[in-house]
């Protein structure tokens, strides 16, 4: 986009300006794309990770308790039929 709206040089009355420098600032780079992945990346799986931990926890927390009525029971066989597709 900046190589064909942007002109490298422009006559502005007495001054001429060249957008090289100014260019290269605001075009970002295959190098810094990368850098921002390899910063980026980890922190999405290490987030992802982390929110999954919890929620196994959890679940196993609630099945490892004993039943106390019906509705336990029913939420507690819902979850195994849902690991049971889903795992």
């Amino acid at each position: 986009m900046f190589n064909t709206k942007l002109p490298r040089t422009a006559d502005i009355g007495l001054i001429q300006l060249d957008s090289k420098s100014s260019r290269s600032k605001i075009q970002p780079t295959p190098k810094k794309y990368i850098q921002q992945l390899e910063q980026f990346i980890p922190e999405v799986i290490r987030g992802r990770n982390e929110k999954s931990k919890k929620w196994l926890d959890k679940q196993v927390r609630d099945l490892s308790k004993p039943d106390t009525g019906v509705e336990d029971f029913v939420e507690q066989n819902t979850f195994y039929n849902y690991a049971n597709e889903h795992f």
